[in-house]
């Protein structure tokens, strides 16, 4: 009797261990759908944007320069691969 008692309570410890993690998967998928994603990351990718300071005004012959520097590295690198 007390073996049949062990082994039902351990085949109770799995079932609930697995309604625990599918319950808690279940609930993880569903908070945030879709379009709340969409924002979530369009509103992060914004602000971090704005903290570094990223969307700083540039001088139009300096950013032509940087240009040029990019394209002579990419075109040294472009050799060696």
């Amino acid at each position: 009797m007390e073996i049949i008692d062990m082994i039902t309570k351990r085949k109770l410890k799995k079932m609930m261990s697995v309604l625990f993690i599918s319950g808690c998967f279940f609930i993880g998928n569903t908070k945030c759908k879709g379009a709340d994603l969409e924002y979530i990351s369009q509103e992060t990718a914004n602000y971090a944007v704005q903290e570094r300071g990223y969307d700083l005004p540039v001088d139009e012959v300096v950013k032509e320069e940087a240009i040029e520097d990019c394209k002579n590295v990419m075109n040294q690198m472009k050799v060696i691969y």
